[in-house]
């Protein structure tokens, strides 16, 4: 397991023509969490059953290119302490060098456990994503060959047959030597799609083990183009999340944790209708409407912990502008709120 952190850990820094499946499991199988045989128009299980046969309207695939070759990022606040901050637990600094651990309670380990344990299996599901990875990442023509990897090779892990362990975790550790020996050769969209399936393998490692075996920033008040957008959002989930399991690593192993002083300057997840918006133009639409609602400026995670020494006036514009973002906000959003309040109140 730390050798898979360790290799996530390099990403910090800011052709392939395989395609997901577009056809989905019909909604009566979907409910009862049967295997649909996807036949059209009526799927065998609905036709033995006599059920009308319904299916959710695909994602539509994009014909019109995406260029995430050029995207316009800038270093988050705190990049330095972002990507240094990881070892010091391990060595303990923090704990010796002033700043307070922070104790997970048990129920917080269970509650981050149980989101987190999702995150690998939603890639078996070709109708969703885990919430760091932009739906856009995905869906465009050609597929990141990381992210493409990542899909299949969560499948080969989840669904391995008995005593193909050995083999299984061969062709990880191939693919984990591959992102690690192209890092330097690639582009930032790039990296961050192989920052993105080492998390993803980091996680299924940890919450899905084989036996004994384990293995842009935007906060500005002008709108960026799409690309750049989608980087620098799914760069800061993916992060986010990141910090979240290393937390319950720390905790599963007695490693002390410390505060993360160090993200307080790095804006909250966006909107479910920006994160979500399927076309360029409804994008744009959407952040037009998301910058004339923060024209007070954009939500900052050091905005969600609660400040004691902060005067009544103050506390309370903060909590209206807490208000305002949970009103749009996304699971995700809303879980890192609910890890956030749990530890430093709000």
């Amino acid at each position: 397991m730390p050798v898979l952190i360790h290799a996530a850990l390099t990403y910090l820094r800011t052709s392939y023509n395989g395609r997901r499946p577009n056809t989905t499991s019909c909604q009566a199988c979907r409910a009862s969490r049967k295997r649909c045989s996807r036949a059209r128009p009526t799927c065998s299980r609905c036709a033995t059953q006599g059920k009308e046969c319904q299916t959710e309207p695909s994602i539509p695939r994009l014909h019109h290119t995406l260029e995430f070759h050029n995207v316009a990022l800038v270093p988050m606040l705190e990049a330095d302490n972002i990507r240094d901050r990881w070892l010091k637990p391990q060595l303990g600094f923090g704990v010796n060098g002033g700043a307070a651990p922070t104790h997970f309670h048990v129920f917080t380990v269970q509650y981050l456990s149980c989101i987190l344990r999702s995150y690998p299996s939603q890639l078996q599901d070709e109708s969703q994503f885990p919430p760091f990875i932009h739906p856009m990442q995905l869906i465009r023509v050609p597929a990141s060959l990381a992210l493409a990897n990542c899909s299949s090779l969560v499948r080969l892990w989840m669904n391995r047959a008995p005593g193909s362990e050995g083999m299984v975790l061969a062709t990880l550790k191939n693919e984990i030597d591959r992102l690690v020996a192209e890092q330097q050769f690639i582009s930032d969209f790039d990296l961050l799609c192989s920052f993105q399936a080492l998390l993803i393998y980091t996680l299924m490692a940890h919450f899905f083990p084989l036996g004994e075996i384990s293995l842009i920033d935007d906060n500005t008040q002008t709108r960026p183009d799409w690309e750049s957008w989608i980087v620098a959002s799914a760069k800061r989930r993916t992060l986010l999340t990141m910090y979240l399991f290393i937390s319950i690593y720390n905790a599963s192993k007695n490693i002390p944790n410390v505060m993360h002083n160090e993200l307080a300057e790095v804006i909250v997840p966006e909107s479910t209708a920006l994160w979500l918006a399927r076309n360029r133009n409804a994008w744009v639409s959407e952040y037009n409407r998301h910058l004339g609602s923060w024209e007070d400026g954009i939500l900052t995670i050091g905005e969600l912990w609660k400040a004691p020494d902060t005067n009544a006036s103050s506390a309370e514009k903060r909590r209206g502008r807490i208000e305002r973002w949970v009103m749009s906000a996304d699971e995700f959003g809303m879980m890192l709120f609910a890890v956030t309040a749990h530890l430093r109140g709000c």
